[in-house]
């Protein structure tokens, strides 16, 4: 559990630098990774480099190089789901 928590630490991290301050990150919540990952597709109008191909965790980078995540959560009171995001700039 702890190798876990650090992998995903390290990959989030290791994206921040990327991410500008001008860049602001479009959220959503979905029933699914594969839909998460499908609406990213769909609202970006790009592919997916897929860096983390986790259980819990996908993300990577779209093809202009702005990055994506769809990451499984559980929760007391939303039950379990998928929260994806993407930057924008």
């Amino acid at each position: 559990m702890i190798k876990l928590k650090i992998v995903v630490l390290i990959t989030l991290v290791s994206m921040l630098p990327a991410i500008s301050h001008g860049d602001t990150v479009r959220k959503g919540e979905f029933p699914s990774i594969q839909q998460c990952l499908s609406a990213i597709k769909r609202n970006t109008n790009q592919n997916l480099q897929i860096i983390t191909d986790k259980p819990t965790l996908v993300s990577g980078f779209l093809q202009d190089g702005r990055h994506f995540g769809c990451k499984r959560i559980e929760s007391g009171s939303k039950g379990t789901y998928v929260e994806g995001w993407f930057t924008e700039r």
